[in-house]
């Protein structure tokens, strides 16, 4: 991986801010149709904000000073996978969850736990970077649940552009997903993957906005 450039690493704050956006809306919107899914969707918010931000910092110290801070690396899967997980089936369950003696937070612990568990396990006995993909892969799924789940529910509410935004937020998602080791290898293709990634969720944060207001004014 070549070193991030000064305005590069400045341009990721970029992405980080649609995507605490989007979440806050779905959040927002999450919340005032079940009280329990938004707590849950709330502490997912919370990680993936919190993930996406340590990483971003350690791009801006490892570009400003070559200081590379593992930890900040790493942590925009540790804490972004589980809060894609909470996020999805806090979706899932205030949209299609029926009536359920379990509480909403027993099955996206379980989910936590297992993959967690299975990327500790992997890190601390096999060294490698097999943890890393079972992370990444567990925040993908979750992240394509959520996106299929808000497009048909905008869908739905006759809100077609939000509906192909979300489409597309998935699609890139599982493209960028295939090709994550060669998009980091340059600078040139670190660039073209951050402003894409800039676009995308700028247009996932639109169309987050575009479903909860829709919603919400039918509920007021």
């Amino acid at each position: 991986m070549e070193m991030p450039s000064v305005p590069l690493a400045l341009e990721a704050f970029l992405p980080v801010l649609f995507i605490g956006l989007g979440m806050f809306f779905i959040v927002r919107l999450v919340r005032q149709l079940d009280r329990n899914c938004g707590h849950l969707a709330s502490l997912g918010f919370l990680l993936i904000t919190l993930g996406t931000f340590l990483h971003t910092l350690w791009k801006l110290i490892l570009a400003t000073t070559e200081l590379n801070i593992p930890v900040l690396n790493h942590s925009l899967f540790i804490f972004s996978a589980p809060g894609f997980v909470l996020v999805a089936w806090a979706v899932w369950n205030t949209f299609y969850g029926g009536p359920s003696g379990t509480p909403v937070w027993v099955v996206p612990v379980i989910v936590i736990v297992v993959g967690g568990g299975a990327a500790a396990i992997n890190a601390l006995s096999k060294g490698g970077q097999r943890w890393f993909y079972i992370l990444l892969g567990l925040a993908t799924v979750a992240q394509i649940a959520t996106a299929v789940l808000l497009a048909w529910q905008s869908w739905r509410r006759r809100l077609a552009l939000a509906s192909l935004l979300f489409i597309f937020y998935l699609v890139v998602v599982s493209v960028q997903t295939s090709f994550f080791q060669l998009l980091s290898s340059s600078i040139t293709l670190q660039w073209i993957e951050q402003i894409v990634n800039t676009m995308i969720l700028g247009a996932f944060a639109y169309a987050s906005w575009q479903l909860e207001r829709s919603i919400t004014q039918k509920h007021r």
